[in-house]
């Protein structure tokens, strides 16, 4: 029996059709077709996938073979042998540890600042452990790419409006002509973390498989058209503007590039998914 019969086999079995079956790997139909008439051949992940849908193991699925009593019997004194993790024996998942530590560490900063008279100064630089604390709590996956993400925003507003530096001024070449070069080299290195963490949220997020219609492909275009509108920069005539509108347009204008980092990471995540599904239904 070939591995197009077996997968066939077994989608009748669990009285699934193709639609159903692709719309559970998320995949086109014709992918599915073309599996069972062996003229394509499903890659590494898509058999896991379906060996966990089937509840079958990947020897059974690849090889229509189930695994012997002696090594079913292994594998369980295995299990049996094993010590328990922390995690489990405290009721606890390792994040969560983590996160309770996180925020016992932002109490203790708070509180040798304010004994030391810095109550501002101890929220201030809290936040990061109280941040990262919470996340580690609450959210159970990507959990490092969130943190590093609340990180990289507060160091942001901090570098904007403690030394009026950012990540930016790499890209500006009248910059390199009078600003200090601390602070261009303080803006090199947090670009390039920025790259770093942008690409590492591009490989977690794009893997995760989407099947796109005509509604998602046009909010798609909407968003990279938005994307692009908020990328201009603001040209304001400075010439009889006050203190205070100068102050706020700053702020507004930090707000939007923190938008803007975020939208054009989302934006790459889903067109790479658009442009992997639409290869996959044109095979």
């Amino acid at each position: 029996m070939t591995l197009g019969n077996r997968i066939q086999q077994l989608r009748k079995e669990h009285n699934m059709s193709q639609g159903d079956l692709a719309d559970a790997l998320d995949i086109s139909r014709q992918s599915v077709s073309k599996w069972e008439t062996d003229t394509a051949t499903p890659d590494l992940d898509k058999l896991l996938k379906l060996s966990e849908i089937f509840d079958i193991t990947l020897d059974e699925l690849v090889k229509g073979q189930s695994p012997s009593p002696k090594e079913t019997q292994t594998n369980v004194t295995t299990l049996e042998t094993q010590p328990m993790p922390v995690a489990i024996k405290t009721g606890l998942e390792t994040r969560q540890i983590a996160g309770i530590i996180l925020l016992c560490m932002a109490f203790i900063v708070v509180l040798v600042c304010t004994i030391m008279g810095g109550l501002l100064a101890g929220l201030i630089f809290a936040s990061p452990f109280l941040v990262c604390g919470f996340i580690c709590m609450f959210i159970k996956k990507h959990v490092g790419i969130f943190c590093g993400w609340a990180i990289n925003i507060m160091v942001i507003i901090y570098l904007q409006l403690a030394t009026g530096s950012n990540y930016a001024m790499v890209l500006n070449p009248y910059v390199y002509s009078f600003a200090n070069p601390i602070a261009i080299i303080v803006s090199w290195v947090h670009f390039l973390l920025i790259v770093l963490l942008i690409y590492c949220t591009i490989r977690s997020f794009g893997r995760i498989p989407i099947v796109w219609n005509k509604h998602k492909q046009t909010l798609l275009i909407i968003g990279w058209v938005v994307y692009v509108i908020i990328h201009f920069p603001t040209v304001l005539i400075s010439n009889g503007v006050n203190l205070k509108l100068m102050i706020a347009l700053s702020y507004i204008s930090l707000a939007l590039g923190i938008i803007r980092m975020i939208l054009l990471t989302a934006l790459i995540i889903f067109t790479l998914s658009w442009y992997k599904w639409n290869k996959e239904k044109t095979e």
